[in-house]
């Protein structure tokens, strides 16, 4: 039995992100998939459930003091025996892949307290470990949703900051289970990107993974071209798996956010702090550039798509449109850190200029064509 840890804070629809990788891998034949939530196991084992509904349970749950670990181990005991009884029942049919979702550390008034017992994670042996985060905007809202009293205060400082530190903790899982110079895989994944890239991760463990990288902000402008990087991502799809920044929005979506953390402090009676403002979107700009080459280091290569545009420039008195590259600081700096990390990288350049004497440096390859590239790679396969 393969046994998937999947992990992430509360509001980021990680049993969501598991259920659909449950129902499409059970799809695709061959394995049986199941998920369990290690939340679910705690509730059945938990004497004092009786008297409450599950939500309120769950509200109250990290105010057990120190009967928590003690309950926390007796989940534990419990996950093993349902493990025991399903690789007992896989002899007879074909292999299992469990996904079983915890957190790797609750947030509870400013303090963190530990999701797992780090003793016994041997005792599990996970395949491979992933955590599940989403927008920040799109977490705060759910958990503002569940009317529990325990999000009440929680800002999105709170969140981002419990965010990372989640990411962190289920890295450092995967460094513990595994052997010397060899920790089991670690993945972190945006709600948003397709179960299917895990279903393949997990079924095809040689299928090769690229982070696509192009200049977001300019091709944002530009529908048109955004199309045509979206094509590009389609076809690198159908041999590859492909992680893309904009799975997760957090940069691009800081507006709304900032409408709503207003809103939110004027039904407290705060006041709107610029101080606390600049704080969120230090936290926005650091962890976007860490995320980034988080997916870098978790794929085997980056392709950059530089596509050129026409630009309305000023030559004697009249205006013109002139066909450009525009530079991106992002893109370059998503290529020099994956040629630091000795991952290759393929440019797809459709200027027909020359890209001087710099960005051979740190390119592989150059192709004109997302389909160019997808047919070099189809042959490098086959070699």
């Amino acid at each position: 039995m393969k046994i998937i840890m999947m992990t992430g804070i509360s509001g980021s629809d990680v049993n969501g992100f598991a259920e659909a990788c449950v129902t499409h891998g059970n799809k695709s034949g061959g394995s049986i998939w199941k998920h369990l939530r290690f939340a679910d196991i705690l509730y059945e084992v938990d004497s004092e459930r009786g008297r409450l509904s599950y939500d309120d349970w769950e509200d109250s749950i990290l105010k057990r003091g120190t009967a928590l670990p003690h309950l926390r181990n007796a989940a534990f005991d419990r996950l093993l025996e349902i493990i025991e009884d399903l690789q007992e029942a896989e002899k007879k049919s074909s292999e299992n892949i469990l996904i079983v979702s915890t957190h790797a550390t609750f947030w509870w008034r400013k303090t963190l307290q530990a999701g797992l017992d780090l003793t016994r994670l041997n005792e599990l042996n996970p395949e491979l470990f992933v955590t599940i985060i989403d927008d920040v905007l799109n977490t705060w809202n759910r958990l503002r949703e569940t009317k529990q009293p325990r999000w009440d205060e929680m800002s999105p400082v709170d969140i981002l900051e419990w965010r990372e530190i989640e990411i962190f903790m289920t890295e450092q899982f995967s460094q513990i289970s595994g052997s010397k110079d060899k920790p089991k895989p670690f993945f972190l994944f945006s709600r948003n990107q397709s179960p299917l890239s895990l279903i393949r991760i997990v079924n095809e463990p040689n299928v090769r993974r690229y982070y696509r990288s192009y200049p977001m902000t300019f091709v944002s402008g530009r529908p048109e071209v955004q199309k045509d990087s979206d094509q590009i991502g389609e076809e690198l799809s159908e041999i590859a798996v492909v992680f893309d920044p904009k799975d997760l929005e957090d940069w691009d979506r800081k507006e709304q956010l900032k409408e709503s953390y207003q809103a939110w402090c004027e039904e407290r009676g705060y006041t709107f702090s610029g101080a606390e403002w600049q704080d969120i979107i230090r936290h926005l700009l650091h962890q976007t550039v860490s995320r980034d080459h988080r997916l870098i280091d978790q794929s085997h290569g980056v392709v950059v798509y530089y596509p050129e545009l026409e630009y309305w420039t000023e030559a004697d008195s009249r205006y013109r449109l002139t066909p450009l590259v525009p530079f991106s600081s992002g893109v370059l700096d998503e290529m020099q850190y994956a040629t630091q990390q000795g991952k290759v990288v393929y440019l797809i350049w459709t200027s027909d200029r020359d890209p001087g004497p710099f960005l051979p440096s740190i390119y592989s390859e150059k192709f004109k064509s997302g389909k160019d590239l997808v047919k070099y790679l189809r042959t490098k396969k086959n070699k």
